[in-house]
């Protein structure tokens, strides 16, 4: 399957939601393995007591970023603390920009509702096009891209001082 941007999810819904599903379960399978599996890791990160695994699932940064900043299927997944440069980029409003940003729960709420309404579309949009055309449709239930970006940007900042 080729899916060149995130606006390629929204092509058929219910596959888009699928994939998405598949590649957050691989991401964080990765974490499991790569990091959470890291004794030494985890003491040098998190210090004792480790936070449990559902605290820090809770906690990824997970999300897609649209065009013009990404012209690729790209999930970002990221488990804080962010390094200096991410965070860096983060507090000057160069991470996770608005409207380019794409929440994987926004992501998600989305393709399942169009899904259960039969929506679909098929254009090469941008981020803020994309958001725009979502919530152009009507009747879609708990898809709020702003609510679902401030949760998102906001965690990120408390991630950093937790």
């Amino acid at each position: 399957v080729h899916v060149p941007t995130a606006a390629g999810l929204f092509a058929d819904p219910a596959r888009g939601a699928a994939l998405m599903r598949r590649l957050e379960a691989a991401a964080w399978a990765a974490v499991e393995a790569q990091f959470l599996a890291d004794d030494a890791w985890m003491a040098g990160v998190y210090g004792t007591p480790r936070p449990s695994d559902e605290t820090l699932r809770r906690a990824v940064v997970a999300g897609l970023n649209a065009p013009p900043s990404q012209y690729q299927l790209h999930l970002q997944y990221l488990l804080p603390p962010l390094l200096p440069r991410q965070l860096q980029l983060y507090r000057v409003g160069n991470h996770f920009t608005k409207d380019r940003f794409l929440p994987l729960d926004w992501v998600l709420a989305a393709l399942d509702a169009l899904a259960a309404k039969g929506v679909a579309f098929d254009e090469d949009l941008d981020g803020a096009e994309l958001i725009a055309r979502v919530q152009a449709v009507e009747g879609l239930e708990g898809v709020d891209y702003e609510a679902s970006w401030r949760r998102c940007y906001d965690g990120v900042a408390a991630s950093q001082t937790a």
